[in-house]
């Protein structure tokens, strides 16, 4: 029998209960509504990750915002953050806080023409600096929108550039932070009038166009990039390519050499809203506003979840959704702690296509709808989700930074890819939880692991300055 000291026991505890219990348990998610509600401004529920324990925490009034389009975000205080496309002091749109553990809201910021406002189907971006950022579909300057950034500790907003229907405006996605520090999104319109992909520095707020869409290799994209486990950012759009359905795309940041991958059509998922989300085997998991097998509204189709594999840019129908399963995804995927992915769709899953949630398991390739939304009581449209914290409530769940491991298996080197730009404690265990090796290094950097024997490890990444920790297992070949 192995008997090890108890601070080594103790890990081995919290890593077996992360591993296994995260598993195996349901994770509690939180998103909100379009409409329904007390004043059917719409509304910010709980629910459990089997479908059970829906619960309304907050209703939307007027002054204090309504229609809440985009996603929420939990940040690094552990809050959660988002923003409405109306409401307010001016009627513009608010951004708020929900504070999970005294169950209080609260409004931050009236959003008004001069400066922004109106944000849409997008969500605020906490960057490595601690600030968030985001855009707004209307006002500033031009009235095309702007970029701002929102200091939740001093709660200052600051509009840091104006949109030009020429370099870019009709915002609709969120940020990501590159590895250079800088921030990339995109716009439904710029010089070409069909999109561009930009680069934002938020240090010198100098705003750069890596690429404008011509149609023919896409147009009017409506989501966001994601950065895939090669460290390329991959993105969608609504329209354009061979079949005017939209395209898969990728963008090579240090080279800034942009690919079209795929054409979208009406067989294989056409028109996507939203974004493509990294999943645990290393695949892109999106999903499509129509196409498809099923008929819905002048037999556009119901929408497809698809999958696309960066190491051979190879597209895949996963599911075809219809009026039962839920149909118009417009709010992007989430993937949870338990290795589910999870989305919502706007319309479907009961007689009045008030959307549903719906849970897809990738390693059984099944898809269940858990809760439709039938009436204001309840909500109508809902969109993005999130994970509070699995329902075992041990500290590793929370698991709400993305962190992947490339390519794992692996021969023995291993990039760490991560949506933050921290530097990190690396600590690798054996299974019997054992640690091998620790290192300190800037996240989104290869390891070599050649050294160690093949076997199954856990590695631990540390992100002292927020007090946060999160666990992955690879397979060393």
């Amino acid at each position: 029998m192995i008997t090890l000291p108890y601070n080594r026991f103790f890990l081995f505890c919290v890593l077996y209960l992360s591993i296994h219990f995260s598993f195996a348990q349901e994770p509690i998610l939180i998103g909100t509504t379009v409409d329904g509600g007390i004043e059917n401004n719409g509304l910010i529920y709980q629910i459990n990750g089997d479908g059970t324990g829906h619960r309304i925490i907050y209703c939307f009034d007027s002054i204090n915002g309504k229609k809440p389009i985009g996603t929420i975000i939990k940040a690094n205080d552990g809050d959660i953050y988002g923003m409405t496309y109306l409401g307010g002091a001016f009627g513009e749109g608010v951004i708020y806080k929900y504070n999970i553990q005294t169950n209080t809201y609260s409004k931050l910021h009236d959003f008004q023409n001069a400066n922004g406002c109106q944000p849409f189907s997008g969500s605020l971006f906490q960057a490595s600096n601690g600030k968030m950022y985001g855009m707004t579909w209307r006002g500033g300057v031009n009235d095309y929108g702007v970029i701002f950034s929102f200091d939740p500790i001093n709660l200052t907003y600051t509009n840091l550039y104006d949109f030009d229907y020429w370099s870019g405006a009709g915002s609709y996605g969120s940020f990501i932070e590159g590895t250079d520090g800088k921030l990339y999104g995109m716009a439904r319109a710029g010089a070409s009038g069909y999109g561009i992909v930009y680069q934002f520095n938020i240090h010198s707020n100098s705003f750069n166009v890596l690429h404008s869409f011509a149609l023919n290799d896409g147009a009017y994209p409506l989501g966001s990039l994601v950065r895939g486990p090669n460290g390329i950012l991959y993105g969608m759009t609504s329209e354009g390519g061979l079949a005017s359905k939209g395209v898969i795309f990728s963008l090579n940041p240090q080279t800034n050499i942009f690919s079209k991958l795929f054409d979208f059509s009406d067989s294989t998922g056409a028109n996507p809203k939203n974004s493509m989300i990294v999943s645990d085997d290393g695949n892109l998991y999106g999903i499509s506003y129509e196409g498809g097998s099923s008929s819905c509204f002048f037999n556009s189709g119901c929408g497809m979840l698809f999958k696309f594999n960066t190491q051979t840019n190879s597209y895949s129908n996963v599911k075809d959704l219809n009026e039962i399963n839920g149909s118009r995804a417009e709010s992007d995927l989430f993937k949870a702690s338990n290795g589910n992915i999870y989305g919502t769709t706007s319309h479907g899953g009961s007689a009045i296509n008030g959307g549903l949630v719906f849970n897809y398991n990738p390693l059984n390739n099944h898809l269940l709808p858990l809760f439709a939304f039938n009436s204001d009581s309840v909500g109508i449209s809902p969109r993005g989700l999130i994970e509070l914290y699995s329902a075992t409530k041990v500290d590793y769940q929370k698991d709400d930074l993305l962190i992947n491991l490339y390519p794992n298996p692996t021969t023995g080197q291993l990039l760490i890819t991560s949506d933050k730009n921290f530097d990190a404690n690396i600590l690798i265990y054996t299974s019997t939880g054992i640690l091998l090796t620790e290192i300190r290094q800037a996240l989104n950097n290869t390891i070599d692991i050649s050294e160690l024997s093949a076997g199954v490890y856990l590695l631990q990444v540390e992100f002292v300055s927020i007090h946060q920790k999160v666990v992955r297992r690879f397979i060393k070949m």
